[in-house]
C-alpha cells in the first residue's frame, strides 16, 4: 500500500530543500522543524516542496503527511478495541503452492484478524503489514498448553533490577554471561544442579517463581510477556502505572497482549518512527527502530515476506 501524496505536509525536524532529489543537490534553505509545506510531487523517496515561496526537494522521510497522523495516547485505554473479537469474519485459505509464508500469514489472520484490522486502521497502515508484523514479533502465541502466559525470563536484567544489590543471593541461583553477550549463559540452579531454561515454559515459570519470592515487582519487571514479548519493564511505554498492572493485563487475554504490541510501536504520540517506516513500507528501517540495527535486515525481510504471503491470500 502506497500512502497518496497530498497536497500538504510539515517537517518532523529540521529538513534542507534541495535544489534536485539527492543528497548531491546543493541546499537552498535548511527548513526547522513544524514548518508547513506545499507538495507539488514526487520523485523517488524526495519529495518536491514549496516553502516561503521557494521550490526544491525534501527527503519523504523528513516530511509528515497529514495521512500520517496517528491518535494520541495509548491504545489500551481505548475500550472499544477490547471488545472486539479476535477472530476475523471472513477466514483466509493459503492456496496450494503459495509457500509458508502465506501459510503463517493465513494463520495469523485467522486468529487475529478481528482486533488486527481495527488496529491497523488507528495507526494507518495496510492490514497485511499489521499481520506481517504480528507473525514476525510474537509468532501468534500468548499463552502456553497449561494457560500461563509465554514468558521469558532474562537473568542479566534481574541482575541489574535486583541481583546487584543482592549479589550472594542472586549468584547462588541465577548465572548470566557476564563478560560478553548478557543476554547469553542464562541457568539457574535447583537441587545443587545449574540447568538451562530458555526454550522450555516450564523452567521458564519455575525460574520466574525464584525471582518472585526474592522480588516480586524486579521479578516481572525481567520478564518478556505474551504474543509481543514487551518487557516488564517497558510497562510505561505501552500505557501501564506499573509493571503489576500490566502483568495482570497481560495475563488475562492475547487481546490485551496484541494491543500491547501495537501501543509498543507506536507509543503515546502522534508522530512515531516506527508507525511511519510500515506506513510506507520500509520494513528494514521499522526493524532498525524496532528489533536493532544489527538485525534490521534480517527482520525486514522476514516482515517483507509475510506481507507478500498475505497478499497471495487475498489476491486467492
Amino acid at each position: 500500500m502506497t500512502i497518496p501524496i497530498p497536497s500538504t505536509g510539515t517537517t518532523v525536524s529540521n529538513a534542507n530543500v534541495r535544489a534536485g532529489a539527492g543528497t548531491s543537490f546543493a541546499i537552498k534553505v535548511t527548513l526547522p522543524g513544524q514548518t508547513k509545506v506545499s507538495i507539488l510531487g514526487e520523485n523517488g523517496n524526495w519529495l518536491k516542496v514549496n516553502a516561503n515561496g521557494i521550490d526544491g526537494f525534501i527527503h519523504r522521510s523528513l516530511i509528515l503527511l497529514p495521512t500520517q497522523h496517528i491518535l494520541s495516547g495509548f491504545l489500551i485505554h481505548q475500550p472499544d478495541l477490547l471488545e472486539l473479537p479476535l477472530a476475523p469474519a471472513t477466514r483466509l485459505v493459503a492456496p496450494p503452492g503459495s509457500g509458508s509464508d502465506a501459510a503463517t500469514a493465513a494463520r495469523i489472520w485467522n486468529k487475529f484478524g478481528g482486533l488486527l484490522e481495527p488496529l491497523a486502521a488507528k495507526i494507518h497502515i495496510d492490514p497485511g503489514v499489521s499481520v506481517a508484523v504480528t507473525a514476525a514479533e510474537s509468532g501468534g502465541k500468548g499463552f502456553g498448553a497449561d494457560g500461563r502466559m509465554i514468558i521469558r525470563f532474562e537473568n542479566h536484567v534481574f541482575w541489574d533490577l535486583w541481583g546487584r544489590n543482592n549479589a550472594a543471593s542472586f549468584n547462588a541461583r541465577f548465572k548470566f554471561n557476564v563478560s560478553g553477550k548478557r543476554w547469553t549463559g542464562h541457568l539457574y540452579k535447583t537441587g545443587g544442579t545449574w540447568k538451562t531454561f530458555h526454550g522450555n515454559q516450564e523452567a521458564e515459570w519455575t525460574v520466574f517463581n525464584i525471582a518472585l519470592g526474592l522480588n516480586d515487582s524486579a521479578a516481572k519487571s525481567s520478564i518478556s510477556m505474551g504474543l509481543p514479548q514487551v518487557m516488564g519493564a517497558n510497562h510505561e511505554l505501552i500505557g501501564y502505572d506499573s509493571v503489576e498492572e500490566m502483568f495482570d493485563g497481560f495475563s488475562k487475554s492475547e487481546n490485551i497482549q496484541l494491543i500491547g504490541l501495537f501501543d509498543f510501536i507506536q507509543g503515546p504520540h502522534t508522530v512515531s518512527p516506527q508507525v511511519i517506516a510500515l506506513q510506507q513500507e520500509k520494513y528494514v528501517n521499522f526493524a532498525a527502530l524496532y528489533n536493532g540495527a544489527n538485525n534490521a535486515a534480517h527482520y525486514g525481510a522476514i516482515i517483507q515476506g509475510f506481507v507478500k504471503g498475505f497478499r497471495k491470500l487475498k489476491a486467492a
